[in-house]
């Protein structure tokens, strides 16, 4: 019922040879207005102790948005009302599912909602789900499914709870399996719970490229041979660029651009290479009337420039990609935005980030875009609990990086295209993607040792994991694995003086 009392009638035709249908929406047209929940219903809210059950569709507009759309004093009652004060950058429908669960029953009531898949991802999953965990059970989930339309590409999550979480009446089911329970991050839930902790060992080595804020930053090939030619001093300052997609695609992991890179220069001192900042003032116009400091990109990473000093063996992976595998980068390239940058973990780095161990990890505290994995190094490698180096993972990584840049360079493929295939059970007879498939068995046998944890059958084969088919470990190792890091991550938390949570958080146990 609306403020104003009013209805609307509405008519409509369905498909041909069925009766119309009439249909009643409670509308208010010329004014919206708050909805106090005790007031327009106080025989539920006061009497009835909240909703029986909840179901909808909740709208969906991503978490920066919602201050420039609704208004930041909407957005500062979701964040300290709907969510109760719980921090993070939350999508809209974060708040519906925290709204839903606060107005339902909670003696014993039901909870059903299709939302965006972001519902048990990243700020999204803090915010809406990991909270209320405990309060409610989710005894039924589809994780990632397409919308239900022809016209639209958007992944959605079903998720069915009741409240409280005892009053699940059997297991639960997820994406059609039977688990032992459901946790926040739409999982199968384990013997061990909780969430994984920041670790300050971890800092400055994973990276986010440099964003530039204007692409005239970035030069043909040939634009830049003519400057490297003119003076051999450019080379301080042009640099060869990759960006998420070059690294992905390219037989050679290289792109065919540079970069204008100034770094932290001073107006003078860039001034100095007088060839390439007369070419930056003629590409720069635009930002040059914006911006004070306009010869320096928009967010210059210091902290990335001085840890790329002297280091051997830089790793990238794309932020966004369909396979997430890293690929050793040349000293002294630029790195765009969209490549997650490793510094000091040299060619056992490779080994270890190419590994199953790691991708289990970043599958379960990673996030997704469509089909495609999203690496955020804060929520996946900060929180990643390193092995100890050891002379195979060394061997291996090197192993890796030869065949399969001869791999990719015999058949003119990139990562993406070579990874199809690695991942493709139909693929058969193929020495050299057999080849390939028995180093990363022989790299995950590694790494499993470097942790000590040799006594966990892996079984390799082609296995199904959130609708995608790898060849990888199989799901039990997978779950055993995770548990392992998990604890392993709580441990070194602990010895790093940091307050690990309940352990109990974010799973339902039965």
């Amino acid at each position: 019922r609306s403020s104003s009392g009013r209805c609307a009638h509405f008519q409509r035709p369905l498909t041909e040879g069925h009766p119309q249908v009439l249909i009643i929406a409670q509308t208010d047209y010329e004014r919206w207005v708050p909805l106090h929940w005790v007031l327009e219903v106080p025989d539920v809210m006061v009497q009835n102790g909240g909703f029986d059950a909840i179901i909808g569709n909740p709208p969906f507009l991503v978490g920066k948005k919602i201050s420039g759309a609704l208004g930041s004093n909407l957005r500062q009652w979701l964040a300290n009302c709907v969510a109760e004060g719980q921090p993070g950058n939350s999508d809209l429908v974060g708040y519906f599912l925290r709204r839903a669960v606060s107005l339902c029953k909670s003696t014993f009531g039901s909870i059903g909602l299709v939302t965006a898949k972001v519902i048990s991802e990243g700020d999204t999953r803090q915010v809406a789900m990991d909270p209320i965990i405990g309060r409610v059970g989710i005894w039924k989930a589809r994780r990632n499914e397409p919308w239900p339309s022809t016209g639209a590409a958007t992944r959605i999550a079903e998720i069915w709870m009741v409240t409280p979480a005892t009053h699940i009446a059997s297991r639960p089911t997820l994406d059609g399996v039977s688990v032992a329970s459901i946790t926040a991050s739409l999982e199968a839930g384990s013997r061990v719970g909780g969430l994984p902790m920041r670790l300050r060992s971890n800092s400055a080595i994973s990276f986010k490229g440099y964003d530039f804020g204007d692409p005239g930053f970035l030069i043909s090939r040939d634009e830049a041979q003519r400057l490297l030619a003119a003076d051999a001093r450019n080379s301080e300052v042009v640099r060869p660029f990759v960006n998420g997609k070059d690294l992905m695609s390219s037989p050679n992991g290289e792109g065919e651009r540079f970069a204008i890179f100034f770094g932290e220069r001073d107006y003078l001192s860039a001034r100095s290479y007088s060839d390439v900042f007369a070419v930056a003032e003629q590409r720069l116009v635009n930002r040059k009337l914006k911006t004070d400091a306009w010869w320096r990109f928009h967010r210059p990473r210091p902290a990335l420039t001085a840890a790329l000093q002297g280091a051997d063996f830089p790793i990238g992976i794309s932020a966004v990609s369909r396979h997430a595998v890293p690929q050793l980068l040349p000293k002294g390239i630029i790195m765009g935005s969209a490549v997650v940058v490793f510094v000091g973990l040299g060619r056992a780095g490779l080994a270890l980030l190419s590994s199953s161990v790691h991708m289990s990890w970043l599958l379960r505290w990673g996030s997704f875009m469509k089909q495609d994995i999203r690496y955020t190094p804060t929520d996946v490698f900060e929180t990643y609990p390193l092995p100890e180096e050891n002379d195979a993972l060394e061997r291996l990584g090197s192993i890796l990086d030869l065949e399969r840049r001869k791999i990719m360079l015999s058949r003119n493929i990139g990562l993406t295209a070579l990874y199809n295939v690695v991942h493709d059970a139909e693929c058969a007879y193929d020495p050299d993607i057999d080849r390939l498939r028995a180093i990363h068995t022989e790299i995950d046998a590694a790494v499993m040792a470097a942790y000590r944890w040799n006594d966990v059958p892996l079984d390799h084969g082609f296995h199904t994991y959130r609708q995608m088919e790898r060849w990888t470990v199989s799901p039990a190792a997978r779950v055993e694995i995770l548990d392992r890091l998990l604890e392993l991550n709580h441990e070194r938390a602990r010895v790093e003086g940091q307050d690990v949570p309940d352990q109990r958080q974010g799973t339902i146990f039965l």
